[in-house]
């Protein structure tokens, strides 16, 4: 019974009413909820720092590639934003039956908050942010038509405009959905879960950029030339002219998640087997017809995100130094908006 108000701006009712809501320690006093933010944020930062120092150390030490600064994002398709922090997978459900057209209102109503979101601040072709699609799966074909399709079809488009390719991680069985995926921008990649990988290698291996589907079980429960041979399999299939990325079909938690031996073992038989000749040429020599349009998104706004504008508008400032001033504000923001992301 919230979806207008949520429509109206969605930023500002998670800000206003659902924060509160999942975090008992904001319904207090206004200093007191200044306080508990400023500790967010400081521990927030704290945990990006460690993070960023461990990841250098790994990266120094092992050499694995490294994104361009500030060219990783993450986001949530709009409809997965409303299931997974709003409605749960049981409210979601109950409102595609009751009322579909407040729930497509919502995921447009999301676009500009999920676009500004899922743009990094340095966006790069050797960078991506990373989608991983929940709900999708859990619809029926006309209800995905309709609901899910067209609102998350628009943000990945929006962001390919800005530079930005996303990673889509196709979580469950997708293989019903080929044809929507074909609409998305060249080069978006597709992490798949599940799915025949020579349907999916001919529907979309020329114009989009594919990997998972390795059984990631088998590492645990198969031989040592039981998992070389699956990995064999799968290369046989995705690998000839390009556009793959060897991954397996999900992440292990644990160690105790794999036999170790066997991870070595695929990783081996991957690396010596995986090299091209041609590396860095197109897979294809002729471009898509047409140019990729970014759809009518409005800008992102919220009385809890101050522009540059706005914040000229209600201070007096130097013109001299304003070009010092602005990035070093808006980052101020920037970074307070990721944490609320975070925490909703």
């Amino acid at each position: 019974d919230e979806y207008d108000e949520f429509i109206a701006n969605p930023h500002d009712c998670v800000v206003e009413k659902v924060l509160p809501r999942l975090y008992p320690a904001l319904q207090t006093d206004p200093v007191k909820r200044a306080l508990l933010f400023a500790k967010a944020m400081l521990a927030n930062m704290d945990y990006q720092n460690r993070f960023k120092a461990i990841t250098d150390e790994l990266v120094k030490k092992y050499g694995y590639f490294s994104p361009p600064p500030g060219s990783l994002g993450g986001v949530t398709a709009p409809f997965d934003y409303l299931a997974d922090f709003l409605r749960s997978f049981t409210g979601i459900s109950k409102d595609v039956r009751r009322c579909p057209e407040k729930v497509a209102a919502a995921c447009e109503a999301l676009l500009p908050y999920q676009v500004k979101k899922g743009l990094p601040p340095n966006p790069h072709r050797h960078g991506y942010t990373f989608v991983a699609l929940h709900m999708a799966t859990y619809l029926r074909t006309s209800d995905f038509e309709k609901l899910f399709w067209p609102s998350f079809l628009k943000m990945v488009r929006a962001l390919a405009e800005k530079g930005q390719y996303c990673y889509l991680f196709c979580e469950h069985d997708w293989m019903r959905y080929l044809d929507h995926l074909s609409e998305l921008p060249e080069n978006t990649r597709l992490y798949f879960e599940y799915g025949d990988p020579k349907t999916i290698k001919e529907k979309l291996g020329k114009k989009l950029i594919l990997g998972g589907m390795y059984p990631i079980t088998y590492l645990r429960t198969a031989t040592r030339q039981q998992c070389i041979d699956k990995a064999k399999e799968l290369l046989d299939i995705m690998a000839p002219g390009g556009n793959y990325i060897f991954n397996f079909d999900k992440s292990s938690l644990s160690p105790g998640d794999i036999n170790l031996d066997n991870y070595i073992a695929v990783l081996e038989y991957v690396r010596d087997h995986t090299r091209y000749d041609n590396a860095g040429e197109r897979v294809r020599n002729v471009e898509l017809p047409g140019k990729l349009v970014e759809p009518e998104i409005p800008p992102f706004r919220s009385r809890y995100y101050e522009t540059w504008e706005d914040y000229r508008a209600s201070r007096r400032t130097d013109p001299q130094l304003e070009r010092v001033i602005e990035p070093i504000i808006m980052g101020y923001e920037d970074q307070l908006l990721a944490l609320l992301s975070r925490l909703c």
